[in-house]
């Protein structure tokens, strides 16, 4: 019997939705990546508002994420020269993060839109690129 179950939980992913039944559903448990309206990442804006929240909590929140962000690419940019992407100039704290990528949300308005890592890697990008801070092989 205890055979049997994982077999027949196995077929059951492989029937076909039957009509009437939520396929969204069907496909999420298939492919947890795939985009419906109910897991799509969040955009930037709803990011931007975290952080521009006078709750305490959720600024440090966004100071953290974006700080993380930071890095994570830093450190890949260390061991993989070629993926060198953000090179911040110093060290900075939750508060200088956030007002850093709320400066970046206000000149960039049309990014609103964009998955948030998308539009906070952007951000990234721009104020900290290694170009600015890395002398350029001879």
């Amino acid at each position: 019997m205890k055979r049997i179950m994982p077999l027949l939980l196995g077929c059951l992913l492989l029937v076909p939705s039957l009509p009437g039944s939520d396929a969204g559903a069907q496909q999420r448990k298939l492919n947890p990546f795939a985009k419906t309206a109910q897991n799509e990442p969040p955009t930037a804006e709803e990011f931007f508002e975290l952080c521009r929240s006078s709750n305490t909590e959720s600024q440090q929140s966004c100071g953290s994420f974006v700080i993380s962000m930071i890095e994570v690419y830093s450190r890949i940019g260390e061991s993989h020269e070629e993926h060198r992407i953000v090179c911040p100039p110093s060290e900075m704290d939750t508060e200088q993060a956030r007002r850093m990528i709320l400066g970046w949300a206000d000149l960039n308005p049309d990014d609103a839109e964009k998955p948030l890592p998308m539009s906070v890697l952007s951000a990234l990008i721009t104020r900290y690129p290694c170009a600015k801070y890395l002398k350029s092989p001879q």
